[in-house]
């Protein structure tokens, strides 16, 4: 299972240049189950992206180790300077990194 790949590409003409701005979208199921597929696409972002959107908006299940990815992600790239955004209104998404002190992390304030 391979989440949705959005691309934004800058005005540039050169198809070998790395997007500007990505989107990422985490499927419905994202538990430890289907993690592999998500660290996949996550590893896959460019270090020269600097727009980095989650979209929850199809997210349902999730749990710790998916928090704690997608943390660790966010951590590591708004640490190298890139814009960090979410989409999708998702409360249990908040409450949950709220509990396990990662509100800060995944907001991109490192």
């Amino acid at each position: 299972m391979n989440p949705a790949r959005q691309l934004a590409h800058s005005g540039s003409s050169s198809d070998d240049s790395p997007p500007r701005s990505e989107v990422i979208e985490l499927p419905v199921d994202c538990t430890l189950r289907h993690i592999g597929a998500l660290k996949e696409r996550l590893c896959g972002v460019s270090d020269e992206v600097q727009n980095i959107t989650l979209d929850l908006r199809r997210l349902e299940r999730f749990d710790i180790a998916t928090l704690q990815l997608v943390a660790a992600f966010v951590r590591d790239h708004a640490a190298r300077g890139a814009n960090l955004l979410t989409c999708g209104n998702r409360p249990a998404w908040d409450e949950a990194a709220e509990l396990l002190g990662l509100s800060a992390t995944l907001a991109g304030r490192v």
